[in-house]
């Protein structure tokens, strides 16, 4: 689809400070949460909020919409809130104050897992309010500097995988049981990620990206990259994907272990890659050069500089990236900038795709706004 410009359709008005994060509810409604301690449901169609939900005393941290209706929200304060989603009530607070909750994750229906500053993770029964199990200190305590979520879960064995340090560790989450580690990187794990055909991709420090399966074994040792790996992911053929601070992109075939193609064409360390198609790849490295680039041949197709705080992908033409105050929005053909953004007033926090028209961006000036496609 060839998309033009972004029209500034509405401003959504109602939170008192930072809007931290927004997640849709369905193609018209979504929810925000703030650090004025509220959740707000908006209908993007009246351009109102049609809820305000009142529960945490104190920042919200995250925000998850489960498949039974509800919502769960965490705060610093300790506090789990369950809302029901359609009535914006308050079914449940679990509370504790000893704790400094950063979110929530689906587990099965009525379970969630929960994690925090504390480096715990819990798993809720949310219909009784009650601690299934508990694994003090089991996430990585700087989990926050790294770009995933410091635990997998393993949904058809019941096992949560938690990294701390270099070992990989297993656990049975109904029970708490510690099922067994490996130790097999050389220095600190950075992220793990749960392939397509459920093995286990890690990085690390050590330069190396490793597969396991999920018994704890190591099945392949991807080498190559010359500094730290920061991300990875795996594309819909089954290659890997990982970038680094040597300022590389590499692409990975996992049945032969070695690289199918290097991104080399970066200054400096890459901070983000995102799909844009089948056939390419969207880079950015620290300074803020974009390439667009073939990941067949590793030939950069167009570079432009955007804003390094954040981007999203908006079409196979479209690239939408903000700094402080001011979002760009990009033509990927072209690599020329075709509009310029400016109507938030506080630094952007983030940018949301709701539905294949509409975009939701939110910011420090405790606004969200939405934004046509056209």
């Amino acid at each position: 689809m060839n998309i033009g410009k972004l029209h500034h359709r509405d401003v959504l008005r109602g939170h008192e400070e930072v809007v931290s994060g927004v997640t849709s509810l369905d193609s018209d409604t979504i929810l925000s949460w703030s650090d004025d301690t509220t959740l707000r449901i908006w209908s993007l169609d009246c351009a109102s909020q049609t809820h305000v939900l009142r529960g945490h005393e104190a920042q919200v941290t995250h925000a998850l919409s489960l498949p039974e209706g509800l919502i769960t929200s965490t705060a610093y304060d300790g506090s789990l809130c369950v809302w029901d989603s359609k009535a914006g009530t308050l079914v449940r607070t679990i509370m504790r104050p000893d704790l400094s909750f950063m979110g929530t994750v689906y587990w099965c229906p009525h379970h969630v897992v929960s994690w925090d500053l504390e480096a715990n993770l819990i798993l809720w029964n949310i219909s009784t309010g009650q601690a299934v199990s508990i694994f003090k200190g089991a996430c990585f305590r700087e989990y926050y500097q790294m770009l995933t979520l410091p635990f997998l879960l393993l949904q058809d064995r019941g096992v949560v995988v938690t990294w701390s340090e270099m070992s990989l560790e297993f656990c049975d989450l109904q029970t708490g049981q510690y099922l067994y580690a490996a130790i097999e990187h050389g220095d600190s794990i950075n992220g793990a990620y749960l392939l397509p055909d459920d093995r286990i991709l890690t990085w690390s420090n050590d330069r190396t990206l490793k597969i396991w399966t999920q018994d704890g074994i190591v099945e392949a040792t991807l080498r190559g990259h010359e500094n730290d790996i920061r991300n990875a992911f795996a594309l819909d053929n089954g290659d890997i994907v990982s970038w680094s601070s040597d300022g590389t992109v590499r692409i990975w075939d996992t049945s032969t272990t070695q690289s199918k193609c290097v991104f080399a064409q970066h200054n400096n360390l890459v901070l983000h890659v995102w799909r844009v198609s089948t056939n390419f790849l969207l880079s950015q490295s620290l300074d803020g050069r974009c390439h667009l680039w073939d990941k067949v041949t590793g030939e950069s197709v167009t570079q432009f500089d955007a804003e390094v705080n954040g981007g999203i992908i908006l079409s196979t033409s479209r690239f939408l990236s903000w700094g402080h105050t001011t979002m760009s929005l990009w033509d990927l053909d072209s690599g020329e900038c075709v509009q310029t953004l400016t109507e938030h007033e506080g630094e952007i926090v983030g940018a949301k795709m709701v539905n294949a028209k509409t975009v939701v961006t939110w910011s420090k000036d405790a606004t969200l706004r939405v934004w046509e496609l056209t």
